[in-house]
């Protein structure tokens, strides 16, 4: 995918508003994914009461490059949600929050939207594939990912790895939150969009 902030980036957001959410559709096309973006597909986190839905706009879940790409998040508890979009291309982008959009708590059973301003939109990218989107909630805050794996790509992180080693450091990273913390708790959801060729 890529967003755009006055000049196209490699990543994609959006969020709707719960007036939208009955008309978007949550059926996920995994078993299509390549085997870069399988890893975090199959990301789990130990069982806990907190759960996460996510959907995007369109119920076929196909966009072609440049056309604008929105996703609902809605909670069931409070949380801190982190979003990572694993591209068709094989790379992974931490895409909420990120520079714009730095505040990542939601209030539960509220859909959440992003963009929260109208600074930047979000557009499909390519090359012409299967776009994973990973939410991750947590009760409490938590940095999700090594910042020393992280590098900069406009507002957004890209993850300087292949999404199995992202996969890896998630799970060590949410074993550990829950360990510490049993009270802290995750939940783990995701959405698959299909980039069409540009016509």
């Amino acid at each position: 995918m890529r967003t755009t902030c006055h000049a196209p980036l490699a990543a994609l957001t959006l969020i709707v508003s719960a007036a939208l959410a009955p008309a978007f559709a949550q059926t996920p096309m995994t078993r299509d994914l390549t085997v870069e973006q399988r890893p975090m597909a199959d990301l789990v986190v130990p069982p806990s009461g907190l759960k996460v839905d996510v959907w995007v706009d369109r119920r076929d879940h196909s966009y072609r490059p440049g056309d604008s790409v929105k996703i609902a998040i809605r909670t069931n508890e409070d949380a801190y949600v982190s979003i990572i979009n694993v591209g068709s291309s094989g790379k992974s982008h931490v895409i909420f929050p990120n520079k714009i959009d730095t505040q990542n708590k939601v209030t539960g059973l509220q859909v959440l939207e992003l963009p929260t301003s109208g600074v930047y939109r979000f557009a499909a990218g390519g090359p012409p594939g299967l776009d994973l989107i990973k939410v991750i909630a947590t009760r409490k805050p938590h940095r999700i990912t090594p910042d020393n794996r992280l590098v900069e790509a406009g507002p957004f992180q890209t993850y300087d790895g292949p999404a199995s080693a992202l996969a890896r450091d998630l799970t060590l990273e949410l074993k550990q939150h829950s360990a510490d913390r049993p009270e802290a708790g995750a939940g783990v959801a995701e959405a698959v969009i299909r980039i069409l060729p540009a016509q």
